[in-house]
Formats: C-alpha cells, structure tokens, sequence
C-alpha cells in the first residue's frame, strides 16, 4: 500500500498544547467538523475505523483532515470471525464497552466477562465485545474532540492503561470540560455534542451518528 505524503502533520501534532505552532480553537474546531464529515462518508460505506484519534487523522499543507491508520477497520456487517481480539486500539479512545477488562481487579467485571464469554460460545455469530461499532467509533470521535481542543491525550491525569478502564468502566468518569471551551452558546453546543457522542450504552443512551454530528457542528462551528 502507498499512502500519500501529509507535510503538514497530524492533527494531535498541531494541537499539541506544547506546539508553539498550534493552531487556534477556531481552526481546531473545524477540525473536527472535518474528521465527522469524513467518518459520516466511511460509516455511509458500512466502514468502521475502530482506532480514531489524533495521532490518525493527518493534516494536508492546505488544512484538509485526511484519516488514516485502517489498521483495526471492519466492515460494519461483518461478524465474529472476521476479527481478533488481540487487535485493539489504544485504550484512551476506546469505547468503555470494548475495554479490556482483565487487567482491573473487579469482581463485577469478571462476571460480565465471564457471562459474555459464555453467551459467544452458544452463539458463533455473536459480534465479540472486542469488536469496533459505528457506536464505538462515535465514541473515540469525543474522546478525540477533548485531545484536539485540550491539547492533551485523554484522561492524561491517568497515568496508566488499567487506572483509564477502571476510571471509565467502573466509575463511569469521562474528561471534563475543556477551559478553552467558555461559556458562549456555541461552546456549549459543542460540549453537549461531545458529551452525548461519549454517553454509556449501558445506560440505554444513544450516541448519534456521524451525520447528526456533522449537521450538528456546521451549526457551531
């Protein structure tokens, strides 16, 4: 595969809060309008990238957001088989309900573990709870969205892999609200779209769709 030279670096380069090229939140935000724009065309192809974030998504010389990195993508069709556990993303962007949670001692989770397990062995076309969503991939867009505005890596404060998954899965924690993004009618638009792409399945909430994203951003941004 031959992928295309991007000179103007990755998006998580140029909203670094080091960088003292960084862009301003105004460009920063159309950022993101840009990466919902293009994850609305890749799940319209039933394609999930299953590893959005900063450090994948590639700025071109003119400001043009090219996603990359289809290393973990499935189609969204697919079923078990068709992918493997062992291939994950990086767990500062993943969905809370795809986290592996053999590395947090909790007696809730290894029975969740435990029945999930059992209902994929009576049914071979279970989609695994490893496997990426559209739903999942909306998440890591939010996750993505606080990496790009804040400057930093989500729950930077959490220092490891397992403090992150038992933060996110047990205490249901998410990142808190940028100090970039003020009190104006518009950052707080963007700050409910954020929080309503990163809510729990579990709680019966749905997470909208790139497409409602996107609409929902060119209102704002």
């Amino acid at each position: 595969m031959i992928s295309p030279f991007m000179a103007g670096k990755t998006t998580s380069e140029r909203c670094d809060v080091a960088s003292r090229s960084r862009l301003k939140l105004s460009d920063r935000k159309h950022l993101l309008k840009q990466i919902a724009e293009g994850m609305a065309y890749l799940h319209g192809e039933k394609v999930v990238h299953g590893d959005l974030r900063g450090p994948n998504v590639f700025l071109t010389t003119t400001g043009d957001v090219k996603i990359a990195d289809f290393g973990l993508c499935v189609y969204a069709s697919g079923v078990s088989q068709n992918y493997f556990s062992m291939r994950t993303g990086n767990t500062r962007w993943i969905a809370p309900e795809l986290m592996n949670t053999n590395s947090v001692q909790d007696e809730g989770l290894r029975q969740e573990r435990e029945r999930l397990e059992l209902e994929n062995a009576r049914d071979p076309d279970r989609i695994t709870i490893n496997r990426p969503t559209i739903s999942s991939d909306v998440y890591s867009f939010a996750c993505t969205c606080i990496e790009l505005i804040d400057g930093r890596v989500p729950y930077y404060d959490q220092k490891t892999d397992p403090a992150v998954i038992r933060f996110v899965t047990i205490e249901n924690g998410r990142p808190p609200r940028p100090r970039e993004l003020s009190g104006t009618h518009d950052d707080t638009v963007l700050w409910e779209i954020i929080q309503r792409c990163w809510a729990s399945v579990e709680s019966g909430s749905l997470r909208p769709t790139f497409a409602e994203v996107y609409k929902q951003l060119g209102r704002v941004v």
